[in-house]
């Protein structure tokens, strides 16, 4: 198998994950890496972390509609 099939069936997977997750568990998601990015003084850790979190506020901000 090579690499673009499996990064597809990763992506479909990824898809269908966001899709079974509750508003709810999105929140407590997105709290567990604002705690844990609190904890990481690495400035590139600090920009992953906003990656996460505007990544999570979009799929929340998709389930309202």
């Amino acid at each position: 198998m090579n690499t673009d099939t499996q990064m597809e069936q990763q992506r479909q997977q990824w898809r269908q994950a966001q899709h079974q997750m509750t508003r709810c568990q999105l929140r407590a998601l997105r709290d567990q890496w604002l705690e844990r990015g609190s904890q990481l003084p690495l400035q590139a850790n600090a920009r992953r972390l906003m990656w996460l979190r505007l990544r999570c506020s979009l799929l929340l901000a998709q389930q309202r509609f």
